[in-house]
């Protein structure tokens, strides 16, 4: 995780994201994540970047390589914290429908999981 730790995706400096931690104490955050199908598109193809903190793939947009980044940091804390991380029916369904049948297999995984 030390390339991540290198630069700040949401902020631009530590003095930036301790304001913002002042502004929203941890203990406010919602405890319950509802997660949209494009969120968990990114969590299955891109899972050893965001959970086990591999290398972003380069070739991929600069757009969702801060997506990917983004993530890497919510669930990092996210792991400290007593979430309930969750998907509406209607977005496992739509999941179940993709065409990329290795996909597939993994969102079934991950709807066991949800």
């Amino acid at each position: 995780m030390a390339a991540i730790q290198e630069r700040y995706v949401l902020y631009r400096t530590p003095e930036e994201h301790s304001e913002d931690c002042g502004r929203f104490p941890f203990e406010q955050i919602p405890k319950r994540v509802f997660l949209d199908t494009n969120v968990i598109n990114v969590l299955v193809k891109y899972c050893e970047a965001i959970f086990d903190h591999a290398p972003i793939p380069r070739e991929i947009d600069a757009t969702l390589a801060e997506d990917i980044e983004a993530l890497v940091h919510v669930f990092y804390v996210g792991a400290r914290a007593d979430w309930d991380i969750v998907g509406s029916q209607k977005t496992l369904d739509e999941l179940s429908c993709t065409k990329d049948n290795s996909l597939r297999g993994n969102f079934s995984i991950t709807q066991l999981e949800l």
